[in-house]
């Protein structure tokens, strides 16, 4: 799973780059630093769930196209592996998100300039020139360059009806930590809301509700209440399963419910005055699949 030894794992482990988030954004700014011959490492709470956003909205042949345009693209390299083309018109692609996080890990482990680590950022410092990270383990990194790709996992919080619970995603704690430390060092957030749709096992499903009712993988009967998101996310977990029941027959069932989440991006007001901190994706404001991944391009340029 990872590539830093276990003797860097004590004192202080010096790099060019680190990447703290392993979504998208994430990996795909690792993977093109990488390819540059830049030693990069990447940390992430789990390697299991990276590059696995909460749901990926239908992509456009020109979203497609401006990926596959792009070098050194992380993702253009496994994209025609895990896209399957919806029954719509116009045409509009999904991307099967079990194969986009094992291919996607694959490539990153196969880089000799890469390392990969599982754990959260506690504490940053800036010390001159370099900024010194220690995870929740015990890691201490020291690095030239910081990326900030954690997604909604800077302080998120999940709601589903009126209940909140703290994460960045369903089942997954957000950074609390990471974001006051960052506060310390003069970043500004503000705060983002975004709904996230509800997974649904189908054995049969009715046409009533075939609008909006999107595909999660090539084969199978999961799907994504794409359409019902914003107001699933405001009913109560019972509530959303006697809905779904009503809608689509006794043979439905709510793999996971419609939640919202509440999380950090780095104000837009602020001049960017530190350029070794660099925040991309989500937690910079990004609110499209393709923004994200041309962001992480830009980066890999300029580092």
């Amino acid at each position: 799973m990872t590539k830093v030894r276990e003797s860097q794992i004590f004192g202080v482990k010096t790099v060019e780059t680190v990447v703290v988030g392993a979504g998208l954004a994430g990996v795909e700014a690792a993977y093109r630093l990488a390819c540059k011959k830049r030693e990069v490492l990447t940390i992430t709470s789990s390697w299991d769930t990276a590059v696995q956003p909460a749901f990926l909205p239908a992509l456009s042949q020109q979203e497609i196209d401006k990926v596959l345009a792009s070098n050194n693209s992380l993702l253009r390299k496994v994209l025609k592996k895990v896209l399957f083309e919806l029954p719509t018109k116009p045409k509009s692609y999904y991307l099967d998100k079990v194969k986009l996080q094992m291919l996607s890990k694959n490539l990153l482990e196969q880089s000799p300039y890469c390392y990969l680590w599982q754990d959260t950022v506690d504490l940053v410092n800036k010390k001159s020139s370099v900024y010194e990270l220690i995870t929740h383990w015990g890691l201490k990194v020291k690095a030239k360059k910081v990326i900030v790709a954690c997604g909604t996992f800077l302080d998120g919080q999940v709601f589903i009806g009126n209940t909140a619970f703290p994460g960045g995603k369903l089942g997954e704690l957000g950074s609390a930590k990471f974001k006051t430390e960052l506060e310390k060092v003069g970043v500004q957030f503000e705060q983002r809301e975004l709904s996230i749709p509800a997974l649904i096992k189908v054995e049969a499903k009715r046409a009533a509700f075939k609008e909006g009712f999107v595909p999660v993988a090539k084969e199978g009967n999961l799907f994504s209440a794409l359409n019902y998101s914003q107001y699933l996310c405001e009913l109560s977990l019972e509530k959303q399963k006697k809905l779904i029941k009503a809608e689509l027959g006794a043979t439905a069932s709510l793999v996971a419910p419609a939640y919202k989440v509440k999380y950090w991006i780095r104000a837009a007001r602020q001049k960017r005055e530190q350029t070794n901190l660099i925040f991309i994706g989500k937690a910079a404001g990004a609110t499209s699949f393709v923004e994200s991944i041309m962001a992480a391009g830009d980066v890999s340029r300029e580092t």
